[in-house]
């Protein structure tokens, strides 16, 4: 690759990092193209070099914050509000209870820019375009058949990550002790499911 294709694939790089952090924290409507190039350093006119509409853009983003986002929970765990986690070669179970113990933390409820792409736009893609739905659904579906993996069970999966986003969506908007009291519940809730298997 060339040093101007390099050039060119970083900024456009750059351009995708901020934006999937400001889709998590500020949601579709809050992606604006001229404040995304000044924070990712670069001009207003730039923009169309990387993307040929905003709609592009933001199909992009959300891929992006989307592949980032249920990693950046799951890591959560281990050291996060729920003081503990699994270790290396941790059976599937292990994984899930961090899983459940990182995702409904306040620390992830609170993360913003760091939080799943998943409980911060599913409400907003829902009501979306067709082309954004077809973005976040694969990973939803990858989110669902991840934690099938580790339950052996798709009904307990569909409720454990449906369990996990609603709680997380109504944590950000209630009162921050109703908020904590609510992600405790759900989080002891979950575990014991887990835990009954």
């Amino acid at each position: 690759m060339g040093h101007s294709q390099a050039s060119k694939a970083a900024s456009r790089a750059r351009i995708l990092g901020e934006a999937a952090a400001r889709l998590r924290s500020e949601g579709l409507q809050g992606l604006g193209v001229a404040g995304l190039m000044q924070a990712a350093g670069l001009t207003h006119g730039g923009f169309y070099r990387h993307f040929g509409s905003r709609d592009e853009l933001l199909a992009a983003a959300l891929a992006a914050a989307l592949a980032e986002g249920v990693a950046m929970a799951a890591d959560r765990g281990a050291g996060g509000d729920s003081g503990g986690g699994a270790g290396e070669g941790a059976d599937a179970d292990i994984d899930l209870r961090r899983l459940v113990r990182g995702y409904l933390s306040r620390r992830h409820r609170d993360a913003g820019t760091a939080a799943c792409a998943i409980s911060a736009l599913a409400g907003e893609v829902g009501r979306d375009s067709p082309a954004l739905k077809a973005v976040m659904a694969p990973h939803v579906e990858a989110f669902l058949d991840g934690v099938a993996a580790g339950t052996g069970d798709d009904g307990h999966a569909a409720l454990v990550v449906s369990a996990l986003v609603g709680a997380v969506t109504l944590a950000r908007v209630l009162p921050a002790e109703r908020s904590d009291v609510l992600l405790h519940q759900v989080q002891e809730g979950l575990l014991a499911l887990l835990e009954a298997g």
